[in-house]
């Protein structure tokens, strides 16, 4: 188990002969077809076991240099992806279905809260594909007071939203389209009247939230540029194309105005401040991402179904294991870079391996991983700023 997780660490594509050459170092010797023959369902189960265990470790960084991030006591970054599994697996993880006749019937959607300030993961949690992301929330650690918690529409919920308030913690989300508004005082809101009668580029007003809920909430809004508006319209054209749906006239209309909601009181964020943090949401996608184009977690060489779902389980293991090394030296540094960083661990991680059995040399060998992640930083872009860069910009 630790020779499969860590040579997917090394090299996520590697073969059954380079599986075996992992397991050498490490002093297990095994040959390509015994090896293959251990990925069956007992290792899938096995290796599942093993995730739900890393998952429930609690590591943290320094708090990272960023004054905008340090006003909340965490800032949760809330989203999930969905991974399609061979549809032999539909009794284990449900998929969606869909118009192929394979690999539809089975897929596991992934669900993630990643902490900005400390860099602390809670999951990757597992559900089938066919849940809805929400389901995955009950199973977060709770929030501390003063957290703030991003989630992008599919986690938007009254109650929910309600029940923090009453916990001392705070939201922000983009508005989802029908939610019924309301002027402080009760009157009802025509958003989109309101917003193409006004002359302002930023509004921040007081509202409720919801037709019996009645949720005091501030609503942030900012008109866009027109490229912005109209690269917004066609993605909304192409996502008409792709389901076979009529969008409304008014979400086209609303194009033009980024809409956030939250209970964060003004004195503690205002709304330019509140749209950096807004965009900081994609720091999970890019999580997402880097688990994807640098771990393969989607990818296999395999067509056995339990070697796929025995690999899988090892792979978000090893994403694991690499997210643990990055806070070891890496996290508190805003322009970070987490590719290069992954680089860097995939060079050692057999090294590492094999020192499993003495930890004073582990704690060595990982000294050495943290003198190469320190120089895993981005550099600045002319054309367009880093988000690292936006939170700065708020430092006194």
């Amino acid at each position: 188990m630790q020779s499969v997780v860590f040579a997917y660490l090394a090299k996520p594509a590697a073969t059954s002969a380079e599986l075996g050459q992992a397991a050498a170092t490490l002093g297990v010797t095994i040959t390509r077809q015994g090896l293959d023959k251990r990925f069956s369902e007992a290792a899938a189960r096995c290796m599942e076991l093993v995730l739900a265990a890393a998952v429930k470790a609690v590591v943290q960084a320094q708090p990272v240099a960023s004054d905008l991030l340090q006003r909340f006591s965490a800032v949760h970054v809330v989203d999930s992806s969905t991974i399609v599994l061979p549809d032999s697996l539909a009794h284990l993880w449900q998929g969606c279905g869909g118009n192929s006749a394979n690999n539809t019937q089975s897929a596991v959607k992934i669900c993630v809260d990643l902490d900005l300030r400390s860099g602390t993961l809670d999951g990757p949690l597992l559900q089938s594909g066919r849940d809805h992301d929400r389901q995955a929330l009950a199973y977060h650690r709770p929030l501390a007071r003063g957290a703030l918690l991003i989630a992008d529409l599919a986690y938007f919920k009254l109650e929910a939203f309600a029940q923090m308030q009453s916990n001392g913690t705070y939201y922000l989300s983009r508005l989802k389209g029908g939610t019924h508004l309301f002027m402080a005082d009760g009157t009802p809101l025509d958003l989109l009247h309101y917003l193409e009668s006004s002359t302002a580029t930023l509004i921040d007003m007081e509202v409720q939230l919801g037709q019996t809920l009645r949720l005091p909430s501030r609503l942030l809004a900012v008109r866009v540029p027109p490229e912005v508006a109209q690269q917004r319209r066609e993605r909304l054209e192409d996502e008409e194309r792709h389901k076979g749906q009529v969008t409304s006239q008014a979400r086209f209309d609303l194009t033009h105005w980024t809409v956030f909601v939250t209970n964060v009181p003004n004195e503690l964020l205002r709304v330019d401040e509140a749209l950096v943090l807004g965009r900081s949401r994609w720091q999970v996608e890019i999580l997402f991402k880097l688990w994807k184009s640098d771990g393969l977690i989607d990818e296999s060489r395999s067509d056995n179904p339990w070697h796929i779902l025995t690999e899988f389980y090892a792979k978000l293991i090893a994403m694991i294991i690499q997210h643990w090394l990055f806070l070891t030296e890496l996290w508190d540094h805003p322009d970070r870079s987490l590719h290069q960083a992954s680089q860097v661990i995939q060079k050692h991680a057999l090294h590492l391996a094999s020192y499993f059995h003495d930890f004073e040399a582990l704690l060595r060998a990982i000294q050495v991983v943290r003198v190469c992640l320190a120089t895993c930083r981005m550099s600045k872009c002319r054309s367009k700023r880093h988000t690292f860069e936006l939170w700065l910009q708020f430092n006194l």
